[in-house]
C-alpha cells in the first residue's frame, strides 16, 4: 500500500507542475518568455490555442528583462472594440490583453499578447508587436 501511494505521488507532482504553468496569464506568459530563452520549441507550442502545429525558432531569443505595463480585462465592450476592427481571432469576454515590455537584442520593445482561459487553462490566442522597424 505505501509504495502504491508513494508511486502515486510521484506520478502526481509533474502533473500539477504542468497545470501551473498556465493557471494564470501572467503564468502563461512567464513560461512562453522562457520558451522562448531557452530554445524550447515544444513548450512554445503549448503555450498557445489552438495548439500550434509548429513554430519557427532558428535559436534563443536572448530575452534580458519584461514587464507587464498594462492589464486590460477584456468585457463586451473591448471585445466589441477589437472584434470591430475585424482582427482574428475574434476576442471574446473573459480574455486578458498583457500589453509588455519586453528587451531583447539591446532594445526595448512592446508587445500585445491576448491571452484566453480554455478548459481551466490560459492560453496565447494573439500576439503582436508594437514600434517595430
Amino acid at each position: 500500500m505505501r509504495i502504491l501511494i508513494a508511486l502515486f505521488i510521484v506520478l502526481a507532482i509533474p502533473i500539477n507542475i504542468w497545470a501551473q504553468e498556465f493557471s494564470s496569464p501572467e503564468k502563461t506568459l512567464d513560461t512562453y518568455l522562457n520558451a522562448l530563452k531557452s530554445g524550447n520549441e515544444l513548450e512554445i507550442l503549448d503555450c498557445f490555442h489552438p495548439k500550434l502545429k509548429e513554430f519557427y525558432l532558428p535559436a534563443p531569443v536572448p530575452i534580458k528583462s519584461y514587464k507587464i505595463v498594462k492589464k486590460i480585462f477584456y468585457g463586451q465592450k473591448e471585445a466589441g472594440d477589437w472584434n470591430s476592427k475585424g482582427i482574428v481571432p475574434p476576442a471574446k469576454n473573459g480574455d486578458i490583453d498583457l500589453q509588455v515590455e519586453q528587451e531583447s537584442y539591446g532594445k526595448k520593445r512592446m508587445f500585445s499578447y491576448l491571452i484566453r482561459n480554455v478548459k481551466g487553462s490560459w492560453k496565447i490566442i494573439s500576439h503582436t508587436a508594437w514600434d517595430q522597424p
